[in-house]
């Protein structure tokens, strides 16, 4: 569970028994701002994840005691799926989350992040082969033999030239990742229409059995009015509008539990897909740049060498080159290893999402 709305809340064992190491602790208290902690930073940890939406902020009735338990079912949902989740479940940042006592997680949670981003989105997965292979267009290493990191970049990434010239890098599955943009986008629009419908018969349901009470109301106040046969008659009319004003709210709740509520969430989860193939684009730009800079130090190195006394700036401008191709070397590595996660969670999405049709 969770706090809501700022408030604290446990976190339990019955999450999952094993993810708790630290036995002096049977729950640690979590605010929202740390399951907000928890969701940026998975971002940043597994770049390319489908992270699973968290609960808005809200303002408004933020401290009612329906809020709250709202607030504390939605976070206690977004943790167990977080928690089961293929690319999420080692994350280093949940386990931080689940296992650190108060002044461990707060020292985490203001701790300057200054780890490579290849660090950070890369896990011992991203190269193996159930990453890139066969359709995929990644060389896999074969029993007999074995395929170099370098020759799978090289084989994996088209000529670097026109992204020195200004545009993006490009490698071979871009035609992959525009069908699946286009197809990420189409879904967003057709689910967001099913959504908006379903809300809308939501509220008509509601409006319904809000009209039959004032319905049921006006005969009551109508009967007691009357004489006694006639005044009985409009009483057991205005009782009969109360129980089908019951129903209909009745009817309309379910319908907002079992037809609403998935719809948006599944809305959300949509969302999250297009900010997996957003952290690619990210990933792509970086390493453009990067591309771009060690361009220009190429550049000046050369200029340096041709001009007679500048071997000293020459040999500055060296050391600066070697920097910034280990820059480009893991910019590229980066982008590589979170096109390779955005796949394997799409393919993922797709599964499930075909799964839940089903059902």
């Amino acid at each position: 569970g969770g706090g809501g709305g700022g408030g604290g809340g446990g976190v339990t064992p019955d999450l999952s028994q094993s993810i708790f190491q630290n036995a002096a602790y049977s729950a640690v208290l979590r605010r929202y701002s740390d399951f907000l902690w928890l969701y940026e930073r998975l971002h940043r940890e597994r770049a390319g994840a489908i992270i699973p939406p968290i609960p808005e902020k809200q303002a408004v009735s933020r401290f009612t005691p329906a809020f709250v338990e709202q607030r504390r079912s939605d976070l206690e949902i977004f943790l167990r799926r977080v928690a089961v989740h293929p690319e999420l479940r080692d994350a280093a940042c949940l386990d931080t989350f689940l296992r650190a006592d108060e002044a461990t997680f707060r020292a985490a949670k203001t701790m300057k992040d200054n780890m490579p981003n290849m660090m950070m989105s890369m896990n011992p997965s991203d190269m193996s082969a159930s990453g890139y292979g066969g359709q995929m267009g990644m060389p896999m290493t074969s029993p007999g033999g074995t395929v170099s990191t370098e020759k799978k970049i090289k084989s994996w990434f088209s000529e670097t030239k026109t992204s020195i010239a200004g545009d993006l890098v490009r490698s071979p599955d871009d035609d992959l990742f525009d069908e699946i943009e286009q197809y990420v986008a189409g879904l967003d629009n057709q689910m967001r229409a099913v959504s908006t419908q379903a809300t809308g018969l939501v509220r008509k349901g509601k409006e319904l059995a809000n009209g039959m009470f004032e319905f049921g109301l006006a005969f009551h106040l109508l009967g007691r009015s009357e004489q006694e046969v006639l005044g009985s008659a409009l009483t057991k009319v205005g009782d009969a509008a109360d129980a089908i004003s019951v129903l209909n709210a009745e009817h309309a709740d379910l319908e907002a539990t079992q037809f609403e509520a998935p719809l948006q969430d599944y809305v959300k989860t949509i969302h999250a897909v297009r900010l997996a193939l957003t952290r690619r684009h990210e990933r792509r730009l970086a390493y453009t740049a990067r591309l771009s800079e060690l361009n220009a130090k190429q550049a000046n190195l050369m200029k340096l060498r041709s001009t007679p006394g500048q071997e000293a700036k020459a040999y500055a401008a060296e050391m600066s080159l070697q920097r910034g191709q280990a820059a480009a070397d893991a910019a590229r590595d980066d982008f590589m290893a979170v096109s390779q996660r955005v796949l394997r969670e799409v393919d993922r999405f797709k599964r499930e999402k075909a799964e839940d049709m089903k059902r």
